[in-house]
């Protein structure tokens, strides 16, 4: 039986700590699967940013195993 084709999306937005855990548990079970991230952290010069944001973009942009839309 062939599994259907999903494609799991996270928005990242402010959670550099959860973020890590949630794409690390759902690629330890899907490790074939591909995940769609979409960065919505502001940038520097819009209001909201933080250091964190940063820290979570540069982490999601050295990544290989997922698809990286940035805002």
């Amino acid at each position: 039986m062939m599994r259907p084709k999903i494609v799991p999306v996270l928005i990242s937005f402010h959670t550099p700590r959860w973020i890590r855990v949630g794409l690390g548990s759902y690629l330890r079970c899907f490790p074939e699967d591909r995940v769609l991230v979409i960065d919505n952290n502001p940038h520097k010069e819009e209001p909201g940013w933080e250091p964190a944001c940063e820290e979570e973009r540069s982490w999601l942009a050295n990544r290989d195993d997922i698809n990286l839309i940035r805002h």
